[in-house]
């Protein structure tokens, strides 16, 4: 097996939750919205929930001290070994299991609910013998196997079309082109005896697949998953002409105030201009046959 992209990095992903720099702040939210999800749709019921590409564990220590029953999984072994050093309580420590998303080791219909967060946008989509193979549409797919009826999932993704690139030609270009050239390489044909087939590695470390609102609904929709929440993280830094308008401060202030406007009711769809999207999802089932949220106290692991 080949070495993993967050190999190596573990500390880095421990510590940026402690961190106070741009970036971090970003990732700190969002993992704060994708929890206040979860807790939105149990409305107070535990549940057991897997955290699909669980890094160094952060997101599943937050759901676990909320009191909900939380399986771990990554396939990194050095994020893997991170996480479970981090869990101060030794019965936790075999809550973690180490798999690949695209083919996940464990039951269909085990949880009550899938949090998935900053990993589907980095997933590969290629053309292998001829073949278009795509990883984030796999993953969807054992995502969704895995949810108990009446279960959903929360996930994140990258926009576009976010507000502060739309102020600045410069950066909007740069995305762009970004975009066009993962396409031109997901095209390109390769071989299986090709180095670039493994399917436990991701591609080059800056390579994330933005899309914009309408691309999002409509793979969904693909998918027949139906849109429950939809939030947005991240307004900012502003820039114009690659340079920056307000100061550090005053950016995260501005960032964070935005991100309170579009949670009020009648504003949600400025959430559609955020840097990053937090989706509750349900797979979609005929009216008659969907059950109520899930809570049903289960607490058997998988």
């Amino acid at each position: 097996m080949k070495r993993l992209r967050y190999d190596g990095r573990s500390d880095t992903w421990r510590d940026v939750y402690f961190s106070t720099d741009p970036f971090a702040r970003r990732i700190q939210r969002r993992r704060d919205a994708v929890v206040v999800a979860v807790e939105r749709r149990l409305a107070g019921r535990r549940a057991l929930i897997l955290d699909a590409g669980c890094g160094t564990g952060e997101v599943a220590r937050r759901l676990r001290g909320l009191g909900h029953s939380v399986i771990g999984l990554e396939l990194s072994r050095e994020m893997l070994e991170e996480a479970k050093r981090q869990t101060d309580t030794p019965p936790f420590s075999s809550a973690y299991v180490r798999g690949s998303i695209v083919s996940l080791p464990l039951r269909s219909e085990s949880f009550n609910a899938v949090v998935c967060l900053g990993v589907l946008e980095h997933l590969s989509r290629r053309c292998l013998d001829g073949r278009m193979q795509d990883d984030e549409a796999e993953a969807v797919r054992e995502l969704v196997r895995v949810l108990r009826p009446g279960g959903f999932l929360v996930i994140s993704n990258s926009n576009l079309l976010r507000l502060h690139w739309l102020f600045d030609p410069i950066q909007l270009r740069g995305a762009i082109m970004q975009r066009r050239r993962s396409l031109e390489d997901a095209r390109r044909p390769i071989t299986r005896n090709s180095s670039q087939t493994d399917r436990s590695s991701f591609l080059e470390p800056n390579w994330t697949r933005r899309r914009t609102p309408g691309e999002m609904r409509r793979f969904l929709s693909d998918h027949n998953l139906e849109i429950l929440e939809w939030d947005g993280v991240g307004f900012g830094p502003f820039t114009f002409l690659g340079r920056h308008i307000f100061s550090f401060e005053r950016s995260v202030r501005l960032s964070a105030r935005l991100e309170k406007i579009a949670r009020r009711p009648g504003l949600r769809r400025l959430s559609r201009l955020a840097g990053t999207w937090v989706l509750t999802l349900a797979p979609r089932r005929p009216r008659e046959e969907r059950a109520p949220l899930p809570g049903d106290g289960e607490e058997a692991l998988p």
